[in-house]
């Protein structure tokens, strides 16, 4: 820790020190994301972005691939459900839902909670 002396000028005031009082929902989230950059290769690929219309102002809906692997993204920031169809190019492929290990059937709507996301990998053959 790098110590300031005695005249702090409060520039360590925004840190949350309590454990009690940090947002444990982002931090557990964050280092989802971590563990999944390293095991999921298309994760954290930009060359093979392919963005998609949800038909919904307030969802994003996205894939990243490699020749490994294919990962959707659907993005909610609305204060609503949304059911989003799969898009075609992924339609007739086994998904699942990698947070919950899932299968999807990639004819029906993808459902995505409010204010939440889906990530869904297409199972290599």
């Amino acid at each position: 820790m790098v110590w300031l002396g005695d005249n702090d000028p409060g520039c360590r005031a925004c840190m949350i020190w309590d454990e009690n009082k940090q947002d444990t929902v982002l931090f557990n989230f964050v280092k989802d994301l971590i563990q999944w950059r390293k095991e999921l290769s298309a994760m954290g690929t930009y060359e093979t972005i392919q963005f998609y219309d949800s038909g919904i102002n307030d969802v994003l809906l996205y894939s990243t691939h490699t020749k490994e692997e294919t990962l959707l993204f659907a993005i909610n920031r609305s204060q609503t459900e949304q059911s989003i169809l799969i898009p075609e190019v992924l339609i007739n492929h086994t998904l699942v839902d990698h947070t919950s290990g899932a299968s999807l059937d990639s004819h029906s709507p993808l459902i995505v909670d409010k204010e939440s996301y889906r990530l869904i990998k297409k199972r290599s053959h």
